[in-house]
């Protein structure tokens, strides 16, 4: 299984959140935002195959073929998040932010100071807008299972706030498997992001968006392993200062048995591709994975 997705996203994202955030912390907020459609609109002429992703993307998530000017508002869409990232990292409070939440009574169902969860995101929205939300709320502690890979845009924030490297679990050491079983034991929510194959994982092909595409089961088989409960959760973007979070009970945490549990997981990847479906097309211009998510480009045309 390829993951060439870890250099791609290095390459395509690194220059647009160095610059984006030079202009946020130097100019203030709504002067980035001023700027930040010139900036985005460079990146856009000059980032083809980001096009071209993002064209057969929204093709799948529109129904139709795509137009160039909404390959650009997802473009704006990206740029935006990445904009509002600092202030969720430097600890600016939401009062700054409209955030409306849905689903909430679902955290506190699973809220347990005995037992954590999973947190199942994806690359759909932000992530960093409900991390800000737990934080605010502080009952829950949230640790973020995450690739570095070549670690830039990591170390960038990191920089920003040097105690995030508290909050987050690197996937591939050889202890990552005990700190993820330690945090939830210790009633921690471990997030972990269900859209993207990290190497040697296994994976299953499931139906999203109209056709075939290749999904982890690595986050199904870690809440089965730790009989831990999975909550869904998106960070929607929606113009401005303005965000949707939403939270949807996924799974209970009940123990699966041995017999028929790869047909289980299956069975539970296929409803989050389900899921993540649905919100994609609620917010088409939130979803970031600007790489050939099916391996084929066949979104087709627009204009």
């Amino acid at each position: 299984m390829t993951v060439g997705w870890t250099q791609e996203r290095e390459r395509s994202s690194r220059t647009l959140l160095q610059l984006m955030t030079w202009l946020l912390l130097g100019c203030g907020w709504r002067v980035g935002r001023a700027l930040m459609v010139p900036v985005t609109a460079y990146y856009f002429a000059t980032s083809s195959h980001a096009r071209a992703v993002s064209r057969a993307y929204l093709t799948r998530a529109l129904g139709r073929p795509a137009r160039w000017r909404e390959v650009f508002e997802h473009f704006l869409t990206f740029s935006a998040t990445i904009l509002d990232r600092p202030f969720f990292l430097t600890g600016s409070r939401l009062d700054d932010y409209e955030v409306a939440v849905s689903g909430f009574d679902h955290v506190v169902a699973h809220y347990a100071p005995e037992r954590g969860c999973v947190l199942l995101g994806s690359h759909l929205g932000s992530f960093e807008v409900m991390r800000a939300l737990a934080e605010e709320h502080q009952r829950v502690k949230v640790r973020v299972l995450m690739h570095e890979g070549a670690g830039a845009s990591v170390a960038f924030f990191r920089g920003l706030n040097p105690t995030i490297a508290d909050k987050i679990i690197t996937v591939g050491n050889t202890g990552t498997m005990l700190q993820v079983k330690e945090a939830i034991e210790a009633g921690e929510w471990v997030a972990m992001l269900g859209d993207r194959i990290m190497r040697g994982d296994k994976t299953v092909a499931v139906d999203f968006l109209g056709a075939p595409a290749q999904f982890s089961t690595g986050p199904f088989v870690v809440a089965a392993l730790l009989e831990a409960p999975i909550l869904l959760c998106f960070g929607l973007h929606v113009g401005g200062r303005r965000y949707e979070v939403v939270f949807e009970p996924f799974a209970d945490g009940a123990r699966l048995p041995r017999a028929g549990r790869d047909d289980a997981i299956r069975a539970m990847v296929a409803r989050y591709a389900q899921r993540l479906e649905a919100q994609c097309r609620r917010r088409p211009y939130n979803w970031f994975n600007f790489y050939d998510f099916w391996g084929d480009f066949s979104g087709g045309g627009g204009r």
